[in-house]
Protein backbone atom coordinates (compact mmCIF):
# COMPACT_ATOMS: atom_id res chain seq x y z
CA UNK A 1 0.00 0.00 0.00
CA UNK A 2 1.43 3.19 -1.07
CA UNK A 3 0.57 6.65 1.14
CA UNK A 4 0.19 9.75 -1.01
CA UNK A 5 2.51 12.44 -1.14
CA UNK A 6 0.33 14.87 0.24
CA UNK A 7 -0.74 12.84 2.85
CA UNK A 8 2.76 12.53 4.02
CA UNK A 9 3.52 16.16 3.83
CA UNK A 10 0.43 17.02 5.75
CA UNK A 11 1.62 14.76 8.51
CA UNK A 12 4.87 16.16 8.28
CA UNK A 13 3.51 19.80 8.93
CA UNK A 14 1.50 18.37 11.98
CA UNK A 15 4.32 17.33 13.21
CA UNK A 16 6.56 20.44 13.24
CA UNK A 17 3.60 22.22 14.34
CA UNK A 18 3.10 19.76 17.32
CA UNK A 19 6.88 20.22 17.75
CA UNK A 20 6.78 23.81 18.23
CA UNK A 21 3.67 23.78 20.42
CA UNK A 22 5.34 21.50 22.68
CA UNK A 23 8.62 23.75 22.81
CA UNK A 24 6.50 26.72 23.31
CA UNK A 25 4.85 24.90 25.88
CA UNK A 26 7.54 24.04 27.94
CA UNK A 27 9.71 27.70 27.36
CA UNK A 28 6.37 28.91 29.51
CA UNK A 29 6.34 26.26 32.23
CA UNK A 30 10.19 26.89 32.73
CA UNK A 31 10.14 30.71 31.94
CA UNK A 32 7.12 31.92 34.02
CA UNK A 33 7.24 30.80 37.41
CA UNK A 34 4.73 28.32 38.33
CA UNK A 35 3.74 27.93 42.13
CA UNK A 36 4.58 25.50 44.68
CA UNK A 37 1.52 25.17 45.96
CA UNK A 38 -1.72 26.72 44.53
CA UNK A 39 -3.66 28.48 46.85
CA UNK A 40 -6.60 26.83 47.44
CA UNK A 41 -9.17 25.57 50.23
CA UNK A 42 -7.15 22.33 50.46
CA UNK A 43 -3.90 23.96 52.16
CA UNK A 44 -6.37 26.58 54.32
CA UNK A 45 -6.07 29.61 52.19
CA UNK A 46 -3.48 31.43 50.13
CA UNK A 47 0.12 30.41 50.72
CA UNK A 48 3.18 32.20 48.71
CA UNK A 49 5.05 30.23 45.93
CA UNK A 50 7.73 28.55 48.04
CA UNK A 51 6.25 28.62 51.39
CA UNK A 52 5.74 25.30 52.95
CA UNK A 53 1.99 24.53 53.34
CA UNK A 54 -0.21 24.86 56.41
CA UNK A 55 -0.39 20.85 56.24
CA UNK A 56 3.28 19.40 56.27
CA UNK A 57 3.95 16.12 55.25
CA UNK A 58 7.12 13.66 56.09
CA UNK A 59 8.45 13.27 52.83
CA UNK A 60 8.38 17.37 51.73
CA UNK A 61 11.77 17.23 51.45
CA UNK A 62 12.35 14.80 49.47
CA UNK A 63 9.41 15.78 47.41
CA UNK A 64 10.93 19.28 47.17
CA UNK A 65 14.47 18.28 46.32
CA UNK A 66 12.92 15.96 43.13
CA UNK A 67 11.18 18.71 41.80
CA UNK A 68 14.02 20.50 41.43
CA UNK A 69 16.33 17.63 40.00
CA UNK A 70 12.85 17.22 37.49
CA UNK A 71 12.81 20.38 36.61
CA UNK A 72 16.63 20.67 35.83
CA UNK A 73 16.47 18.17 33.38
CA UNK A 74 13.58 19.40 31.88
CA UNK A 75 15.71 22.73 30.93
CA UNK A 76 18.59 20.86 29.84
CA UNK A 77 16.00 19.14 27.41
CA UNK A 78 14.16 22.07 26.04
CA UNK A 79 17.80 23.57 25.74
CA UNK A 80 18.73 20.63 23.84
CA UNK A 81 15.73 20.55 21.87
CA UNK A 82 15.91 24.08 20.88
CA UNK A 83 19.38 23.10 19.48
CA UNK A 84 18.63 20.85 17.62
CA UNK A 85 17.94 21.32 13.57
CA UNK A 86 15.22 19.11 11.61
CA UNK A 87 16.77 15.78 10.27
CA UNK A 88 14.05 14.99 8.19
CA UNK A 89 13.39 15.91 4.47
CA UNK A 90 9.91 14.51 3.67
CA UNK A 91 10.71 15.97 -0.11
CA UNK A 92 13.71 13.69 -0.41
CA UNK A 93 12.64 10.58 1.23
CA UNK A 94 9.16 10.80 -1.36
CA UNK A 95 11.97 11.13 -4.43
CA UNK A 96 13.86 8.47 -3.32
CA UNK A 97 10.70 6.19 -2.36
CA UNK A 98 9.17 6.46 -6.10
CA UNK A 99 12.43 5.96 -7.84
Amino acid sequence: MRVSFSNTVEKQIKLEWDNKHLLEWMTDIIVKPQPLYPSNTHWGGSVNQREAPVKSSLNADFRWRELERITKENYKLLKWLQGKKSSMDVIKWEIERWR
